[in-house]
């Protein structure tokens, strides 16, 4: 199914390769990202660039016209992702678009300018920061049973989301 999503975004596509935006306001978290993205495309034999901004109105001034792949976070600053998205799709129908977002509640909303999908913050590999809170064990503390669990299955589902949404995007160019 991802697939022919893909087919249909990329028919007549035929640059030979990709170019990716990232557009993320956390420095820490643009090299992540960008990372993430060169890896993906590097591991599916993609020919690719990926030009990281801090505010959706750099994007907007600096950037390429047209990217392939946009991974957005939604609270940016002055303009949100979700404006800049819909400005996006104003020219451009055929974009893959993510979302990276703390906020749960704002994943409808992705959806209403054709995302392709969502990665909820904080994303698996990143979140030094929040080491003590998903591993207290490492620091001397038992989590209780439940919360060790939950934590692993939000990561797990984390991970299959961002794995889903990098496949895809390979598999919809590769093709």
């Amino acid at each position: 199914m991802r697939v022919n999503y893909l087919e249909r975004v990329y028919k007549g596509w035929g640059s030979g390769k990709l170019k990716a935006a990232v557009c993320e306001d956390e420095e820490a978290l643009q090299l992540f990202l960008e990372k993430q993205v060169c890896e993906c495309m590097e591991e599916a034999g993609i020919n690719g660039s990926c030009e990281v901004f801090s505010s959706a109105e750099e994007l907007l001034e600096k950037g390429n016209p047209f990217y392939d792949l946009y991974l957005l976070d939604i609270q940016l600053g002055q303009m949100t992702g979700m404006e800049l998205a819909e400005k996006i799709r104003e020219k451009d129908d055929h974009a893959v678009i993510l979302f990276a977002t703390n906020y749960k509640e704002m994943i409808r909303k992705a959806f209403q300018v054709s995302a392709l999908d969502y990665l909820v913050k904080p994303l698996d590999g990143y979140a030094e920061r929040n080491e003590e809170q998903n591993h207290p064990e490492k620091n001397g503390r038992a989590a209780p049973a439940s919360e060790s669990a939950k934590g692993k299955k939000e990561e797990t589902e984390r991970t299959f989301r961002w794995n889903e949404a990098a496949g895809a995007v390979a598999a919809g160019i590769a093709e």
